[in-house]
């Protein structure tokens, strides 16, 4: 079993980190796991920065936050 933390996310999901992919290609999607402190984690991260957001961002930041809801409630 593979515990990713809220970086691995970061670099799976964002900034699409290239040795990341290649190692994360060996592993099988049923051996990851995201522990809840981690989702709590990155859920509370994007529902900071959406509350925070200036106009201009609001409607950005809070289809962020949507789009980490979706992804957080897929397997990875």
């Amino acid at each position: 079993m593979w515990l990713w933390d809220s970086n691995i996310l970061r670099y799976y999901f964002g900034e699409k980190h290239p040795i990341l992919h290649l190692h994360l290609k060996r592993i099988s999607r049923d051996e990851i796991a995201l522990p809840s402190v981690v989702v709590a984690e990155v859920l509370r991260g994007r529902c900071d920065f959406a509350l925070k957001a200036s106009p201009s961002q609001a409607a950005w930041a809070h289809q962020q936050l949507l789009q980490t809801q979706k992804l957080l409630s897929h397997r990875i």
